[in-house]
């Protein structure tokens, strides 16, 4: 199930199982960029106990290859996003 509240570009995910890479069955994921054409930059954040807290960052595409154009302009959103990212620890996944 998916929900989204347009005013604050977040998105509300309830998966019917644990997510993936240990994403939260229940979690707000909100939109950091897109260009609804291409790319789509999501983020979700979890806290344990206030003293852990789990991050995750998708690049979303709509085809299964993202040109570097693309990538860079997803990129800049992350980097918008955040002061220090580090872009080595991004996974490609297929």
């Amino acid at each position: 199930m998916i929900a989204c509240d347009d005013k604050n570009v977040r998105c509300y995910l309830d998966f019917d199982r644990v997510g993936a890479a240990g994403v939260p069955r229940k979690t707000t994921v909100t939109v950091l960029g897109t260009d609804y054409d291409n790319w789509a930059v999501m983020y979700a954040c979890h806290r344990k106990l206030r003293l852990l807290k789990n991050e995750w960052v998708w690049v979303l595409s709509r085809k299964p290859e993202l040109s570097d154009e693309h990538r860079q302009e997803a990129y800049r959103a992350i980097a918008k996003a955040f002061r220090r990212f580090d872009f080595d620890r991004l996974v490609k996944v297929e």
